[in-house]
């Protein structure tokens, strides 16, 4: 698993994972967001690209829910986009579009800020 912060501006930080999410890949290195972005760096919109990522297990599942949730916390919102389809069918077995914000790409990512308050409604991609 490799995360890496791609650019980061007033407010918005765009950061990728690449690799399984896994854990295996995960290990000590839970805490990875806090690592590279830093707590102080929660408060803002994280936009975080699954587009390289091929694999997810219930271990990487739970980081990400913990990683959302301190964001939140925070005063953030973690924006997953570009989910390959494998990890997108776990995603949607778990229902995990009820409790992350997940959109199709990096430009409904974007768009997506003022509609995290909105996630409950559902993704409109028909889960469900």
């Amino acid at each position: 698993m490799n995360l890496t912060i791609e650019s980061q501006q007033a407010g918005q930080c765009d950061m990728s994972l690449a690799g399984r999410i896994s854990q295996t890949t995960l290990g000590s290195q839970h805490d990875q967001f806090s690592q590279l972005l830093g707590e102080a760096n929660y408060s803002q919109k994280i936009l975080l690209s699954l587009k390289n990522t091929d694999y997810i297990d219930s271990s990487g599942i739970g980081w990400l829910l913990a990683t959302d949730k301190k964001i939140r916390a925070a005063g953030g919102q973690l924006v997953l986009h570009s989910v390959p389809l494998d990890v997108q069918h776990v995603f949607g077995l778990m229902k995990l579009h009820k409790v992350l914000n997940i959109a199709k790409d990096h430009e409904a990512a974007v768009a997506a800020g003022s509609q995290a308050d909105s996630a409950a409604e559902g993704d409109g991609n028909g889960h469900g």
